[in-house]
C-alpha cells in the first residue's frame, strides 16, 4: 500500500491587499448579501463572478422553508451566467457572507455541492474558475476551484 499527499496552493492577504479589480469583486460579492433571503441559517452569502466579457453577475442564497429547496449563492451565480450569458466563461468568483449584524472576519468557504458545482463548471468551459474568500479580516485565494476538491466526482 502506498501514502500518497495532495496538496494546495492558496494565498492569503487582508481584503485590501488584493489588486483592484479583486477588491472589486469582492465588494460585489459583500453587496450582493443584502438581497439574500436566509431567515432559517441567519447567514447571508453573496457572490459575483467575473466572466470573460468583463461583465459581472452577482447572486445571493435563497432559503426555503421546504427544506432543502434553497439553492446557495454562488450556484445562484453559476446558473444564472448559464442561463443568460451562454457561451461566457466564468474567469474568477468572489463569496462574502454577513452573520450576526455584520460580514465574517474570517472567510466563509462554499459547500460541497456548490465547489462540485465549479468544478464542474471549470471541466465544461475547459478553464479554471479562481475562487476568493472574503472576510473583512482575510481573503484567501485560490487558483481554480479543483483545488477544493482534490477528489472530485466524475461520470468519465
Amino acid at each position: 500500500m502506498k501514502t500518497l499527499e495532495k496538496t494546495i496552493r492558496y494565498r492569503a492577504s487582508a481584503i485590501d491587499q488584493l489588486p483592484e479589480t479583486d477588491r472589486r469583486l469582492a465588494e460585489r460579492a459583500q453587496a450582493a448579501c443584502d438581497g439574500a433571503w436566509a431567515p432559517y441559517s441567519g447567514f447571508r452569502v453573496g457572490a459575483a463572478a467575473l466572466l470573460d466579457n468583463g461583465a459581472v453577475v452577482a447572486g445571493n442564497n435563497q432559503e426555503s422553508e421546504v427544506f432543502p429547496a434553497g439553492l446557495c449563492a454562488e450556484r445562484v451565480v453559476i446558473f444564472s451566467v448559464l442561463s443568460q450569458y451562454s457561451g461566457r466563461k466564468i474567469l474568477k468568483m468572489a463569496i462574502a457572507a454577513w452573520h450576526d449584524g455584520a460580514f465574517t472576519d474570517t472567510p466563509v468557504t462554499s459547500c460541497g455541492i456548490c465547489v462540485q458545482s465549479l468544478v464542474d463548471l471549470e471541466k465544461r468551459q475547459g478553464e479554471p474558475i479562481a475562487i476568493l474568500f472574503t472576510g473583512n479580516r482575510q481573503t484567501i485565494a485560490v487558483e481554480r476551484a479543483a483545488d477544493l476538491l482534490p477528489f472530485t466526482f466524475s461520470l468519465a
